[in-house]
């Protein structure tokens, strides 16, 4: 009896991994060797084991389940961070296209930022995953596909569910052209001006976009062909600062841009079309950004007027090219910075003028 009880009284351990104590294993080894004598069974040494495994085991089994909970929860919170994206690229039959520019961008309320590009493969499948859901200041995720030969795709893509996937099968049709012609103040034509249309922010390459060459010409091959709804057919021209993707009325905007000449939109009213941009003088502002405290240069702040946005040089300085558009009586022009707050202030564009604003200034917001 003693060759069989006698292990469990010095081999059992608790859950940190210490010994039984002395108390206890004395008592569990009386209790091994005892004989079978109606007053102490030894019945009594199995039970008291069973009992001292009992307590044992489920505190075993609860660090493991713990430490289980522990990983579980953090690959849910990791994945809470992040989704995916995924489709199938169909011509205008829904047959899948191989090898189309799958891109998606971040959109800020300025500009792009390329953030994954792939390609479909042979049965037009692509997928994206582990894009980050971090809200850093842009405004919402875009979704371009395009093929040589076709009018490309441009999808603002849909906030991801609880399963952190988003599906979307783009079609590519046949295209349609706008082309056009830039001219400058002077009436000659303009080169190099970038040609796009929204909800892009800014001018992105081979998507829906096109350069003006020496003679001013540029065309846009992949816009999908639209009408106006009836009823808008001899909507008159206009000019406005705000990117918005249709003009009020039924049109759809065309932007514009040159380093030296501003930002130009025209409203367009159909496609295939023929459009003309011709640019004002320009208003040139500049002026600078310091910090209050310091009186340092504030370098590479983001100063926003209205729908342009610029950024400081290492000395603090920005400068600031504006089209005097008849819609726009007053810009005001404020620097950006996250923590901070800033000062702002406002002018009157006028073509040809050359405006020198007061500093502006950054201060750095107290803690709560």
């Amino acid at each position: 009896m003693n060759s069989f009880f006698g292990p469990w009284a010095t081999a059992i351990h608790v859950g940190n991994g210490s010994r039984l104590s002395g108390f206890w294993a004395k008592r569990l080894g009386m209790l091994s060797t005892a004989k079978s004598d109606g007053r102490r069974p030894v019945t009594c040494g199995v039970a008291l084991a069973i009992c001292v495994g009992a307590v044992i085991w489920p505190t075993c089994q609860l660090v493991g389940t713990r430490d289980g909970a522990a990983v579980r929860g953090k690959q849910e919170s990791d994945a809470a961070k992040t989704f995916s994206v995924c489709g199938v690229a169909l011509n205008a039959e829904k047959q899948p296209l191989a090898d189309v520019d799958i891109r998606i961008y971040k959109t800020f309320p300025m500009r792009e930022e390329l953030i994954a590009r792939t390609r479909s493969d042979t049965k037009g499948r692509f997928r994206f995953n582990e894009l980050s859901r971090q809200r850093d200041g842009h405004i919402y995720f875009k979704l371009t596909a395009s093929a040589p030969g076709l009018a490309s795709r441009v999808t603002i893509l849909p906030r991801a569910g609880r399963e952190g996937l988003v599906r979307f099968d783009p079609v590519l049709s046949r295209p349609a052209t706008l082309r056009g012609k830039v001219f400058g103040p002077d009436g000659k034509p303009v080169e190099g001006a970038y040609v796009y249309v929204p909800p892009f922010k800014e001018w992105v390459p081979g998507v829906c976009s096109a350069r003006s060459d020496a003679n001013g010409f540029f065309q846009i091959d992949d816009l999908e062909p639209w009408a106006p709804p009836e009823g808008n057919a001899d909507l008159a021209v206009t000019l406005t600062g705000d990117a918005l993707e249709y003009a009020s009325g039924g049109g759809r905007y065309l932007r514009t841009y040159h380093p030296d000449l501003g930002s130009r939109l025209v409203v367009y009213t159909h496609v295939p079309t023929t459009v003309f941009v011709r640019f004002d003088r320009p208003t040139v502002v500049t002026g600078r950004v310091l910090y209050r405290g310091t009186q340092q240069p504030a370098q590479n702040i983001v100063v926003s007027g209205r729908y342009i946005q610029v950024r400081t040089d290492e000395r603090g300085f920005y400068r600031m090219v504006v089209q005097p558009f008849e819609a726009i009586r007053e810009v005001t022009v404020k620097p950006k910075k996250s923590g901070w707050r800033s000062d702002s202030i406002s002018f009157v564009p006028i073509p040809g003028a050359k405006i020198q604003l007061p500093d502006l200034f950054l201060y750095r917001l107290k803690k709560k």
